[in-house]
């Protein structure tokens, strides 16, 4: 009969997480990590990130161990545990052989008999070791892996929010520094909101205002060409080349087709309007472009 080579973790209070039998753990992990990841309180107990991830690495490692055992060890403890089976089979069943029975029949019961077994076979198989715990060794190490992983991808996860919820702030924020900037330059409230100033600057331009309602009506086409009507409406001709807008987009507001894409694709486009502010009006149509990042089409 062989010895089967058990590795056990060096600091006897292990003991009590179970893990004094493992095999081919070579590096003492932290006390307190295996604890957090082994006892009841681990899952009530917050680990930090930066604490768990050095231990985390550390359990990657023991891949390496883990074939280096296999290689080796566990090789000449297969050889080992065959070995000792066939011991223990032999000589189970040369006591069978003499006679030796492993059950009995229980006469004790009232009214009828039971079958029971000896307690000898259990005791006697105790000195002919047979496994060397090695299904138990990958379930401890599949185990602290799965943990290590999860608390790590839960520390990420809770990262990853707070810089969503920082970069949503910071949109917020922009976007109300932009809106008190453009109030103040076109002489509005400082708590005026984006229509205020959308409307204030198109009162400046009616190009602007006509080529908005437009592309407001290629945006939502819910309430057919409403804005698009009412833009035309509102746009005051004082040149032939005023008239020749109106005629060209008039059409298509009485028959749009039931399509607002179609004030994207007309001769006199949305595109060719907005080019006539920005050549006439730059700096008009440049806080127009700044208003729209973040402007909230309803």
């Amino acid at each position: 009969m062989r010895t089967i080579h058990l590795n056990a973790l060096p600091d006897r209070q292990y003991t009590k997480l179970g893990l004094d039998n493992l095999r081919f753990i070579r590096e003492q992990l932290p006390q307190e990590f295996l604890e957090k990841l082994f006892t009841r309180e681990s899952f009530s107990i917050e680990i930090k990130l930066n604490d768990l991830t050095p231990q985390a690495d550390l359990l990657r490692k023991l891949e390496k161990e883990k074939e280096y055992a296999i290689a080796s060890e566990d090789q000449e403890n297969l050889k080992t545990i065959a070995n000792n089976t066939n011991i223990k089979s032999a000589l189970f069943k040369l006591l069978e052989n003499l006679g030796i029975q492993q059950s009995y029949t229980d006469f004790t019961k009232r009214n009828h008999s039971k079958s029971a077994k000896y307690h000898w076979p259990r005791e006697l198989g105790e000195f002919i070791p047979t496994s060397d715990n090695w299904d138990s060794v990958q379930s401890w190490y599949k185990s602290a892996i799965d943990r290590a992983n999860k608390i790590k991808s839960e520390e990420e996860d809770k990262r990853q929010a707070k810089l969503d919820e920082a970069e949503r702030e910071k949109v917020r924020t922009d976007k109300i520094k932009m809106m008190g900037i453009l109030a103040n330059k076109y002489d509005l409230d400082l708590d005026a909101n984006q229509d205020d100033i959308l409307e204030k600057m198109c009162s400046l331009n009616k190009y602007l205002g006509l080529a908005h309602g437009l592309l407001e009506n290629r945006e939502d086409w819910s309430d057919d060409p409403e804005s698009a009507s009412y833009a035309l409406r509102n746009f005051k001709i004082e040149t032939p080349l005023d008239q020749e807008i109106y005629d060209s987009i008039a059409p298509y507001v009485c028959d749009w087709c039931g399509d607002g894409r179609i004030y994207r694709d007309m001769e006199w486009n949305y595109g060719r309007i907005f080019k006539m502010v920005e050549e006439s009006n730059p700096s008009l149509y440049s806080d127009y472009q700044k208003l729209m990042e973040i402007y909230i089409w309803y």
